[in-house]
């Protein structure tokens, strides 16, 4: 059986223990259907939403025996990889009092692409969408109509530490227009 080691959102601590990762896993399900059922060896937060500490909690499980890293939301109301659907005001489709922001929204590909592409996420989207999503709350409780931002319109600001080097990336928006291919 596979040794996995699980990071999940420190956001989501107080939403959840963990349980339904530990069941899944075990069972083989869900993020694990790859693998099938794997032993969880040690389950840790990374930090918070800049991540700064998800590589070494990841190199920490490895060394004490992990196979697999793998990351959790914790949210157990996504799609089948875990993330949260979400509308333009980041509540969750089926449960509006539920709102999400950062690497658990499910932004998919305009497209599909020879090459299986992704979305990156960056911790500049997830400012804006947090800020979307604190005024929302407020505009809630203060009776006021909410502020709606789609993540087709979000952009993308990273630079990123490669040592003695450095790494710029920008998208604007980050999900373009379809193109022929």
């Amino acid at each position: 059986m596979p040794k996995v080691g699980i990071i999940r959102c420190q956001q989501t601590e107080d939403l959840c223990p963990g349980n339904t990762d530990f069941k899944v896993a075990s069972e083989g399900k869900l993020g694990f259907a790859e693998t099938g059922p794997v032993e969880v060896i040690g389950f840790v937060s990374y930090g918070g939403c800049s991540g700064k500490r998800a590589v070494a909690r990841a190199k920490l499980m490895l060394d004490r025996g992990a196979e697999i890293i793998t990351f959790a939301s914790c949210m157990s109301k996504g799609n089948p990889k875990g993330f949260i659907v979400v509308d333009d005001y980041y509540r969750h489709k089926s449960h509006p009092n539920i709102y999400t922001t950062g690497v658990a929204v499910t932004m998919a590909p305009r497209q599909t692409t020879p090459v299986p592409t992704g979305v990156p996420k960056t911790g500049y989207m997830t400012e804006h969408m947090s800020k979307v999503v604190a005024r929302n709350i407020a505009a809630e409780i203060l009776g006021r109509k909410p502020q709606a931002l789609s993540v087709s319109k979000l952009d993308i600001i990273c630079i990123t530490d490669l040592g003695k080097k450095a790494a710029f990336m920008t998208a604007k928006p980050a999900l373009p227009l379809l193109y022929e291919l």
